[in-house]
């Protein structure tokens, strides 16, 4: 099982995956990944083509934890708090710094093509992405088995409501944007789903009591869909397994909304994204799984073997629906001149079973028709320090951007809890300044 809580785990970090915090597109006025939270936005290009694998979104996100609290330099190369070679006083530290539960939430997209075209007052799109959506919660006591073992757990400990889930499906997306009139406009975007793999794991009950007669007590449950199947051999948890035939069999449907308003130099804007579910029929199972068994320490049994050796597991397929963390959002944008705005946007996202607003404050500089820069600053919880900045640039019809919310975690990421980095290439013609053009 500790094999299954680290596949999980260590896969968030290695990939380090992308969240959809998407705060520095919303001001980049001239590049159209702006569009990608406010569809309702008026675009300032006719047509655009994403070049191929041309928005790649990089980020990750915890709370309970920051980044150099789970892997950081140690005798002068990079290793995890899972590295069995550290000391234990470097393991206590760890335990003592976090807090009572380590929420890790992500949600990688990688957009392989898009492209969109206004005509009149009608402005459509159309994207295809990959996505993997990660949500972990897991409680300081489960860290502190998985570091020092059951042989310390003189007083017994309580694991429960750790949880994992991983969700990974394919996005094909259609806006359409209207201008109802000069100062109104809304957009709509439908999408279809094609879900890929699916897995999740709840520690309903995860205890341990204490000694001398400690015993590990356990009810799971789960289910797998998809791509991905968990393979129990005679009750017995034994690996997870990955099946290619699962790709591309599960299908939802979703859609975003949104609506701005233009008056004068203001703008606003609210809408919600993510309204979807995906259902899983291929491969889709539950599972469950109970134990009760007596742990000696003297004998040097790990946590992994105590849980997998007891755990008595049943799986029964059954077909289930998942639904997206929908992400609702409020913005506000003036113009100070012609090449200058500033605004603020108010949006959330859910990490397990808790919403976490987030605010950001922005402003978009126009240095000329070719170049444009946004400066932000991020509130969110226990996170302050948060300066980002963005960077958009053309070359006749080719446009590159780059942009990142969290400048200080790239030169300080042992004292930040997420970083994001977005880069792509647009093929791009007909294109006017933004603001100029109001």
């Amino acid at each position: 099982m500790k094999n299954l809580i680290l596949f999980l785990g260590l896969q968030f970090l290695a990939v380090f995956a992308v969240k959809a915090q998407m705060q520095q597109s919303f001001f980049m006025d001239n590049t159209p990944v702006s569009q990608t939270y406010q569809i309702a936005m008026k675009p300032t290009w006719k047509f655009y083509i994403g070049i191929p694998l041309h928005d790649l979104n990089f980020g990750v996100h915890t709370t309970g934890a920051n980044f150099g609290d789970l892997f950081f330099k140690e005798s002068g190369s990079f290793t995890t708090i899972f590295d069995n070679n550290l000391s234990e006083s470097r393991k206590l530290k760890f335990l003592n710094d976090i807090q009572s539960h380590v929420l890790m939430g992500t949600d990688i997209r990688i957009t392989p093509f898009s492209m969109g075209w206004t005509r009149g007052r009608n402005s459509f799109s159309l994207g295809i992405s990959q996505r993997l959506d990660v949500q972990m919660d897991m409680p300081r006591e489960l860290f502190r088995v998985i570091l020092l073992g059951t042989e310390q757990m003189a007083d017994g400990t309580d694991m429960s409501g750790t949880s994992l889930s991983l969700n990974t499906f394919t996005e094909l997306s259609f806006t359409y944007r209207r201008e109802i009139s000069e100062a109104f406009s809304f957009a709509i975007r439908p999408k279809i789903y094609s879900g890929t793999g699916y897995i999740a794991l709840n520690g309903n009950q995860l205890s341990m009591t204490s000694l001398p007669n400690a015993r590990l007590l356990a009810n799971i449950t789960g289910q797998t869909a998809g791509a991905m199947q968990v393979r129990i051999e005679n009750g017995k948890y034994r690996d997870i397994e990955f099946d290619s035939n699962g790709f591309g069999r599960n299908l939802g449907f979703g859609i975003d909304l949104a609506a701005d308003y233009q008056s004068n130099r203001l703008n606003l804007g609210a809408g919600i994204h993510d309204i979807g579910f995906i259902r899983w029929t291929h491969n889709a199972q539950e599972y469950q799984g109970t134990g009760d068994l007596e742990i000696d320490p003297q004998e040097g049994q790990d946590f992994e073997k105590s849980l997998e050796e007891s755990l008595q597991l049943t799986a029964n397929p059954r077909e289930f629906t998942t639904t997206l963390n929908a992400v609702p959002f409020f913005s506000a944008r003036y113009d100070l001149h012609e090449a200058f705005s500033a605004g603020a946007l108010l949006y959330g996202h859910t990490i397990g079973n808790r919403f976490k607003p987030i605010l950001t404050l922005g402003a978009n500089i126009q240095a000329s028709k070719s170049l444009e820069a946004a400066l932000t600053y991020t509130l969110r919880e226990k996170s302050y320090a948060n300066l980002g900045a963005a960077l958009s640039a053309r070359l006749g019809v080719f446009q590159l951007y780059l942009a990142s919310d969290n400048l200080l975690s790239l030169i300080n990421h042992e004292k930040a809890n997420y970083l994001n980095i977005r880069t792509g290439l647009n093929f791009i013609m007909g294109q006017k300044a933004k603001l100029s053009n109001r």
